[in-house]
Parts: C-alpha cells; structure tokens; sequence
C-alpha cells in the first residue's frame, strides 16, 4: 500500500490482487468471526453513529444550484433518519459492542498468500458486533438463501432471530442513499437509484 497527500486529502494505492475463485460468504464469515473474538484495540477509535454521512448529504444538495431531493423528500428523510437514530440509542445489543468492520461484503475480500482478507477499514470503528452481519439478513445483498444461512451458521449466531435485527436492516439502507445523494446530479445510474429508494 501507497499513500499520497494532497492537500488535506490522503488517497491510498494498492497492489491488485486477484479474487478468482470469488470467497463464499462462509469465507466471509470466518473473517468476521474472527475479527469479532479480538480483544478491543490498544487505541481510541470512533464510535459507531448511524446516519451520521446521510445528515451530511442533504445538506450539501440543498446547496447546489440544482438539489436532486425536494424540500419534502428532504423533510421525510431527515424525520426517517431521527426517528431510526433515537431507535438505536434505545437498543441493547446481545452480542455487545466491540471492534467491527462496519462494511463487511464479500466484496471486500481479497485473496492473499492462501486465504482471504478483509480490505476497505474506513469504516472501521467500535460498534454493535451486530452490524457486520447485515450479509446475512434476508434480501439484503440479494445472496441467495442458502448461502445466507452458510453465512449465519458458521459465524455462530442467526441475526434473523434477534426481534430487532429489521433496524439494522433500516438504517443500513437509510445510509445507502447518502451515496446516491452526493453522486446523483453527475451519475445517471446514481439519480436512477434514488429515484427507485
């Protein structure tokens, strides 16, 4: 890994490495499974805040010349955003709060001398050891059933069963729109997105 700075902007450059055969999310979930048994790092690292980037997404497009959000579909979102924020504050957690990746796909793995690693820590922060098993909630990335369920048993713990596991879900695709927000007015397929959301 190579890191740049311009500015205030860091961008970082990695080598390629290839992910053919593509990991299962049983691959996935052994990393998961894994990074959640660690001990809590010997550093400060952010807390986890649902919808923190989508508060900042309106904001910027009501400053264009041209918002793609009208004012009432920025008022639903920012009532959705309270209402599913003041839900979470309010929840307790069965498996705790703890180290988690935050963006735990199979697309972020990558395979590397034998086995598979988990990439993309930008999201990386303390959170609810919940939130990295959102791959395995129904409908969520599309797997299939199957291999959602081979996600859940080897990982060791079946969100579905969990009474408040449809909240993560929520928020999860709440924060989705923040990308969409920001790349819609230069990106066709973005505008599309959020058209659909």
């Amino acid at each position: 890994m190579r890191a740049v700075r311009a500015g205030s902007a860091v961008a970082t450059f990695w080598p390629y490495w290839p992910t053919t055969p593509p990991p299962t999310l049983g691959d996935l979930a052994g990393l998961v499974r894994r990074l959640h048994e660690l001990p809590a790092p010997p550093f400060a690292l952010p807390r986890y805040r649902p919808l923190h980037r989508l508060g900042e997404a309106p904001e910027i497009d009501e400053r264009r010349p041209q918002p793609v959000l009208s004012d009432n579909d920025r008022a639903w979102l920012g009532a959705r955003a309270r209402s599913l924020v003041d839900a979470f504050a309010g929840t307790t957690f069965p498996l705790g709060i703890g180290l988690v990746h935050a963006d735990a796909h199979s697309g972020n793995l990558v395979h590397h001398e034998g086995g598979w690693v988990l990439i993309d820590w930008d999201q990386a922060c303390m959170g609810p050891r919940e939130l990295d098993l959102l791959t395995g909630l129904p409908n969520y990335f599309d797997e299939p059933e199957t291999d959602r369920t081979t996600f859940l048993t080897v990982y060791g713990y079946d969100l579905t069963r969990w009474p408040h596991w449809t909240l993560l879900r929520d928020i999860a695709e709440l924060h989705s729109l923040s990308s969409y927000i920001r790349l819609a007015p230069g990106k066709p397929a973005a505008a599309k997105e959020l058209a659909n959301g």
